[in-house]
Parts: structure tokens; C-alpha cells; sequence
């Protein structure tokens, strides 16, 4: 399914090599989103890569 999703697969394996995600389903194990967090020290961490289907948005 095609969202205007900008990445290239290259760049995907790079996020996944350097964060960990977590992906947001319903009750039937459909998607819905998924966001990723990146480490950076003890003491900090930055989210990102959040995506959500667009059926699940709000709007």
C-alpha cells in the first residue's frame, strides 16, 4: 500500500539497525502504525519513524 512513504528500503535497514520499534495493531492483528525509538546515552532516547495508516487517523 503506498502512502507517499519517502524512504528507500536502504534507509529502512538503517533505522531498524539502529532503533528499536514497535508496531500498533488492533484487536484482529491489523496494522495501524508503528513508531520507532533511538538510544542515545543512559539518559536520552528520541522517537521517531511514527506512521499510522491513514483508515486510522482521525479526519
Amino acid at each position: 500500500m503506498g502512502v507517499f512513504w519517502r524512504h528507500r528500503a536502504h534507509d529502512l535497514d538503517v533505522f531498524i539497525s539502529l532503533g528499536e520499534g514497535y508496531p500498533a495493531i488492533d484487536e484482529i492483528d491489523r496494522p495501524l502504525g508503528s513508531a520507532m525509538y533511538f538510544t542515545a546515552g543512559e539518559d536520552l532516547a528520541m522517537l521517531g519513524m511514527m506512521v499510522a495508516a491513514p483508515e486510522s487517523t482521525p479526519g
